[in-house]
């Protein structure tokens, strides 16, 4: 009789905190909406913005190494051509674990990322934005990940305007995967 009871409480996955009947639920709020992170001083609002996806996809993305990869390379793609993010964003992301380094300072392949010269620091991850839209108080980000071969993502990512004026991700859409 016992096992039957749990079976029951598992399937309609009732719980002893569950909540009240006919309350709204709501949907959980996207992990990155505790404290932000400080910011550096200067920087362009683009900048705040690409900043904020960085620190999103650090722990947001579908890698197999997710955090525990020992880096993580920043780059801006932008008409198929990558440079490295500002000093703004790279001095905001400076002790952040993974640690982040330019892109300029990675090679990728295939077989996975690399830091030049250097195999033996392990695989990491490349995290790139592209194109930022920003509409008042609003912004789209296309990016990703990029881990080897076929693991990779493609994403649309909707940042909010705080009220400190930093920038929040709010939405994370996926559009492609492999």
């Amino acid at each position: 009789m016992h096992s039957f009871l749990l079976a029951a409480v598992i399937v309609c996955g009732c719980s002893a905190s569950g909540s009240q009947r006919g309350a709204p639920s709501s949907p959980p709020p996207l992990e990155n909406r505790a404290a932000a992170a400080p910011q550096p001083a200067g920087g362009t609002e683009e900048d705040a913005i690409r900043l904020a996806v960085y620190r999103y996809l650090v722990g947001h993305n579908a890698s197999a190494g997710q955090t525990g990869v020992p880096f993580v390379c920043l780059e801006i793609n932008q008409h198929d051509q990558a440079r490295d993010p500002s000093p703004y964003i790279m001095k905001a992301m400076s002790g952040s674990r993974p640690r982040a380094v330019p892109g300029s300072a990675c090679e990728s392949s295939g077989s996975g990322v690399f830091l030049k010269g250097d195999h033996a620091k392990g695989r990491g991850l490349v995290l790139r934005t592209e194109d930022v839209k920003i509409d008042g108080d609003k912004a789209t980000v296309t990016g990703g990940y990029f881990e080897a071969g076929l693991s990779a993502s493609g994403n649309t990512y909707t940042l909010e305007r705080q009220r400190d004026g930093s920038w929040l991700v709010t939405s994370d859409q996926m559009q492609w995967i492999s």
